[in-house]
């Protein structure tokens, strides 16, 4: 099902960590329908780009809106979003499934049955009873893919999540982003694999001292 319009816009964003200008007055658009590839040498800001797009850390100066709400005063975060940043966090004790059951719990948009199929898609059906801490770190990556996809967000937000994934892996994810695209979600990827950005991204963007700017 497509979903309604969806964009994003900074206007000079800005970001200070240890009196470094780590995003310098950025001013970006994204929109449904789109991937949108980011790269970018390591500790070039990627991650505290995407981190402040989603509200989990706030600009130090300029703002972001997400279909015309300012994020920080109209809205604290998406409405609808799907995050997968840094290595996924779940609680050891419980299960996979457990896990994405708690997360499903707060929008109570998904059923048991839609959260079991995303598992079987992602490969983990078989490992629905095993605990988390019991996961190996692939099986953990694939939770973290399952959980960022599953209620079908309007937007998805990844950073390196092709690392700890087989080839096999590797092609679902871009199979999963495919199909969120065709329902006109407006995904921003950031992965140390550039075959895999240039292969799904419509755009590319490169981050270099603080500041995007677009690629061939």
């Amino acid at each position: 099902m497509k979903i309604k319009h969806t964009e994003i816009e900074t206007e000079q964003l800005t970001k200070v960590l240890h009196n470094q200008k780590v995003i310098d007055q950025t001013d970006a658009y994204f929109e449904g329908g789109r991937v949108y590839g980011i790269q970018g040498d390591s500790g070039s800001g990627k991650t505290v780009f995407l981190s402040m797009l989603c509200g989990l850390v706030r600009p130090t100066s300029g703002s972001i809106q997400i279909n015309q709400k300012l994020l920080g005063t109209d809205i604290m975060q998406p409405d609808s979003v799907g995050i997968m940043i840094g290595r996924p966090v779940f609680l050891k004790e419980y299960t996979g499934f457990q896990n994405l059951q708690l997360l499903a719990a707060v929008r109570r948009e998904i059923s048991n049955t839609h959260i079991r199929k995303m598992m079987d898609f992602v490969k983990l059906g078989s490992n629905e009873r095993r605990r988390y801490g019991a996961y190996t770190p692939q099986m953990a990556q694939r939770l973290g893919i399952a959980a960022a996809f599953m209620e079908q967000p309007d937007i998805l937000l990844l950073d390196g999540a092709t690392s700890e994934l087989d080839p096999g892996g590797v092609d679902m994810l871009m199979d999963l982003i495919r199909r969120a695209r065709e329902r006109d979600a407006l995904i921003i990827i950031s992965d140390r694999n550039e075959g895999f950005l240039r292969e799904l991204s419509d755009e590319i963007y490169y981050l270099s001292e603080g500041s995007l700017s677009a690629g061939a």
